[in-house]
């Protein structure tokens, strides 16, 4: 993809958010994690923070399996970004994913810790 194609499809996509949710968005991530400077530039011009995660549920492909996904979030901790995946498509597991996601939630409350949005 040329830079050019790539800026726009950061601020083609912050407009898309914003559209959808009333508010611009304050976080960019890479498409799969790999940082473009054309990409950083135009997402720090629109004011969102490039932001990674610290774990993966890798809930994609035939790695995605429910206890897969499990035994990888069951080690979550106090402050991490855990990547995960809502929209089915070719590779993504987000049936498999949903499966872990009610034990998960217990699991982090019962160690003290909670899932929240970015701020």
């Amino acid at each position: 993809m040329s830079s050019h194609d790539a800026r726009a499809e950061v601020i083609d996509g912050a407009r898309a958010v914003a559209d959808i949710l009333g508010a611009a968005p304050g976080f960019y991530r890479p498409p799969h994690g790999r940082a473009r400077r054309c990409m950083s530039d135009a997402a720090a011009a629109l004011d969102e923070v490039e932001t990674l995660w610290d774990r993966s549920a890798i809930d994609w492909g035939w790695l995605g399996t429910s206890s897969r996904i499990g035994r990888r979030l069951s080690r979550v901790a106090p402050g991490q970004i855990v990547l995960m995946h809502d929209g089915a498509n070719r590779h993504n597991r987000p049936d498999q994913l949903l499966a872990v996601l009610p034990g998960l939630l217990a699991d982090l409350k019962r160690r003290g810790m909670r899932a929240t949005a970015l701020t």
